[in-house]
């Protein structure tokens, strides 16, 4: 959020910030800096919908991609998202485009790359780093921890995109590699960011997924390390419209062999309603 952001940026022993910079702090208050060396762009979904004057996902993203136009040294993008390449037009001058794709051939990364620019990429079990003709593997997926084994793609997307930010922010290969590696997602380091746990012999994920996009990649996740019954426990805020509760049961029916719907935060909605 925008003062938590302010009172990291102006801490004299800080040298460098990560920050999450969400749509709502942006559209409440703006951003805490005026311009950041690296800005990233994940994605953009159907989510927070109907709130503070953004009805539609294209509205969103005009919203998210101010965090690309201010970069002053390079603006990472997911090439599999249309809404973060329409972006690419937008981003900050004399600043540098950065792809990250699960898709080895994508058409948008690849016309970037055959122009000379950086991109990086899953290419079968290696995360590929490539400009112009030169290609060089950065490290095997299955070598982060956070991705399960290769099995939490949403994790890969998530490491292909660190690695470009911190590309784009002039860290060498063997500094990325050790940062990727060295990481793991669980209750101690990275709380409810796909924490795994044995309870009584079945392997429980806790995760803060809570809009179709993040339950359809969990259920993904789920059938890669198992083959037997995968069960959803999920909620959803109850401030979303009614559109995209549908959205999330339909995803969630979908995606998980049984589901149990509980009711967490009803913000505004009579109790049980959301479930």
């Amino acid at each position: 959020g925008y003062w938590s952001h302010r009172a990291v940026l102006s801490a004299p022993e800080v040298d460098i910030a990560v920050l999450e910079t969400a749509r709502g702090g942006i559209l409440k208050r703006g951003l805490a800096y005026d311009a950041c060396t690296v800005g990233v762009v994940l994605n953009v979904s159907d989510d927070h919908l109907g709130m503070e004057g953004v009805g539609t996902v294209g509205q969103l993203a005009r919203v998210k991609e101010l965090v690309a136009a201010c970069a002053t040294g390079a603006a990472v993008l997911n090439a599999d998202d249309q809404h973060c390449v329409a972006m690419a037009r937008r981003i900050g001058r004399g600043a540098e485009l950065i792809y990250f794709s699960l898709d080895p051939v994508n058409t948008a990364m690849r016309e970037h790359i055959r122009a000379g620019g950086r991109a990086l990429y899953l290419d079968g079990a290696g995360l590929v780093i490539a400009s112009g003709a030169d290609r060089r593997i950065l490290m095997a997926a299955a070598d982060i921890p956070s991705t399960l084994g290769g099995r939490a793609r949403y994790n890969i997307a998530n490491s292909l995109a660190a690695a470009a930010a911190l590309l784009g922010a002039g860290f060498e290969d063997a500094d990325i590699v050790a940062g990727l590696s060295s990481f793991v997602s669980d209750a101690q380091s990275n709380p409810l960011r796909t924490n795994l746990f044995e309870v009584r012999g079945i392997t429980v994920v806790v995760d803060y997924a809570h809009n179709p996009a993040a339950y359809a990649s969990l259920a993904e996740m789920a059938r890669a390390m198992t083959q037997g019954a995968v069960v959803g426990v999920v909620t959803s805020p109850g401030d979303r419209r009614d559109e995209e509760l549908d959205h999330t049961g339909r995803t969630c029916g979908a995606g998980f062999d049984k589901l149990v719907v509980y009711e967490s935060a009803s913000r505004g909605r009579p109790y049980g309603e959301a479930a």
